[in-house]
């Protein structure tokens, strides 16, 4: 059979058709590479509170801790945080007079304080950014008082610091108040031992110690009540005090009124300096015709404007 002209010329075009569809089908493959560098992010530190929001109150004779808080943020992860450390500082230091170790105080200065993660579940890592650190301060109970008194236009300060090793945060604050804490200790009984009717202690002076433990300058009061045996009565006006060694009626007579004895007891130090104890010198005399017995009574020293009141027991026999 023969193939016209025609008919060939249309066959020719369908293998060249199809010669360049399956020209087209075979494009050769390559690859891209790509490259980005994440850069460090500055660690940020946000909802900082000292001692929950309120004031500071310090307990006598010993360390109170105040923590603060805070969260601490990094956008590269919350496993990238370092370290986060808090100076604590009364406001009339300033920041750069407490950020080194070797400028603690403990009257108006705590420096360089280390903060903890509160808890580990706080900074899971993954995408996790951000974990709740507390920072404890350790406070001297004669820290310096910022209600009322000599401070009473300061604050105390918490500069918090955040880093992750490369980058250091922005400095965020926060404020409180340390109360005054007005408080004393004092030691051993009053003891005036066996005095005869119609007699008195002379220049043998019983005494006791009396240590300022708060955190300002105190005087102390004096008051006592009646000593008693059973139905019978030495009243108080009996007894004498001074500040210092003295012989019976040249001290000055107890009353039931608080009254201050010329003793100033400073507000302890950082380095012990000035001492903060003192001594009272006591005295008794014993009227005439007063009935044998063991007499007992009690002696009451209080701090300036202050209810912290120590009881002193009185004993005497004869």
């Amino acid at each position: 059979m023969s193939i016209s002209s025609t008919t060939k010329n249309i066959l020719l075009a369908v293998v060249i058709s199809a010669v360049m569809i399956f020209s087209a089908t075979l494009v050769s493959a390559d690859s891209v590479s790509t490259s980005v560098t994440v850069g460090n992010a500055t660690p940020s530190i946000s909802s900082v509170s000292v001692n929950s929001g309120s004031n500071i109150t310090l307990t006598e004779g010993i360390i109170t801790v105040a923590t603060t808080t805070l969260t601490v943020t990094d956008t590269n992860g919350c496993g990238e945080i370092f370290a986060v450390t808090l100076d604590f500082y009364r406001s009339g230091i300033t920041a750069t007079g407490c950020d080194t170790s070797g400028e603690s105080d403990n009257n108006n200065c705590y420096a360089q304080v280390t903060c903890v993660v509160l808890d580990s579940n706080t900074c899971d890592g993954g995408s996790d950014t951000s974990a709740a650190y507390g920072c404890g301060v350790p406070i001297q109970y004669y820290a310096d008082p910022t209600d009322t008194g000599s401070f009473s236009a300061q604050n105390w300060v918490a500069t918090l610091k955040a880093g992750d090793g490369t980058a250091t945060s922005t400095d965020s604050t926060g404020t409180t108040e340390i109360n005054t804490l007005q408080a004393l200790d004092v030691t051993a009984s009053i003891a005036y031992g066996t005095l005869a009717a119609g007699s008195d202690s002379a220049d043998q002076n019983s005494t006791t110690t009396v240590t300022n433990t708060g955190n300002v300058d105190m005087d102390p009061q004096l008051s006592g009540t009646n000593m008693t045996s059973g139905g019978d009565t030495l009243t108080v006006g009996n007894q004498e005090y001074d500040a210092d060694p003295f012989v019976y009626s040249a001290g000055t007579d107890l009353s039931t009124t608080p009254t201050y004895i010329n003793i100033t007891l400073p507000q302890p130090t950082n380095d012990g300096n000035p001492t903060t104890t003192d001594t009272i010198s006591w005295g008794l005399g014993v009227p005439p015709a007063t009935a044998a017995g063991t007499y007992t009574g009690t002696n009451t020293i209080t701090s300036r404007n202050c209810p912290v009141v120590s009881k002193l027991p009185i004993r005497e026999e004869y």
